[in-house]
């Protein structure tokens, strides 16, 4: 078992889990080769069920324990994986805001990317409510609380919050929960995905 814990972020009516690969340099570029992945012939969507493959096991294990983290703290049932794929993102290709309905559970692995690529994004389920009024300025952007006004929001109110791609970052969140990519920069270099949708073993 390797030894690191599971962050949880509080942000509007969800919760984000969040952890660090601590091997993530021992397996990023075994990986890529493995999976043929070079960075100057980006692949784009591959659905691959990674979760299945014995080669992907010791990321798995360690994912494993941290949604079940995730879901103890929820006092759910214990979650197994269902499907998995990869996207190792074109230049200017994108993930528009969507859901991963008719699971429970998934997860958002950063295999590799530069920490400039654009963010993983959240989008609060009450985002459209009229209760929660936001200044024009605030309804611009993605992140209110990069901007002077933040002040006005918590952890329930915030619209949105965004993650940089680090490579080895995992985020675990219900999968209801609306979230997005904007569009791969042409000089980053790569940005390769890993996700996983879950459901009860029961």
């Amino acid at each position: 078992m390797e030894d690191n814990l599971l962050n949880f972020h509080r942000w509007f009516p969800t919760v984000i889990g969040l952890n660090d690969c601590p091997f993530i340099n021992e397996i990023k570029q075994e990986y890529k080769d493995y999976l043929n992945i070079k960075d100057d012939e980006p692949q784009g969507y591959q659905y691959h069920q990674l979760h299945k493959d014995e080669r992907f096991k010791r990321l798995f294990d360690w994912q494993q324990e941290q949604v079940n983290v995730f879901t103890e703290a929820h006092s759910w049932q214990q979650m197994k994986p269902g499907e998995s794929w990869y996207i190792d993102y074109q230049p200017y290709t994108n993930n528009h805001w969507h859901k991963h309905l008719g699971w429970a559970v998934s997860t958002v692995f950063i295999l590799d990317a530069d920490p400039m690529d654009s963010p993983t994004c959240f989008r609060s389920p009450l985002y459209g409510d009229a209760i929660y009024t936001r200044t024009q300025e605030e309804k611009k952007i993605l992140n209110p609380i990069e901007i002077e006004e933040a002040e006005r929001f918590n952890e329930f109110t915030y619209p949105t919050c965004e993650y940089k791609p680090l490579p080895g970052k995992l985020l675990i969140f219900k999968s209801s929960v609306e979230h997005m990519i904007d569009n791969k920069a042409p000089d980053l270099g790569p940005r390769v995905i890993f996700s996983t949708n879950y459901r009860s073993i029961k």
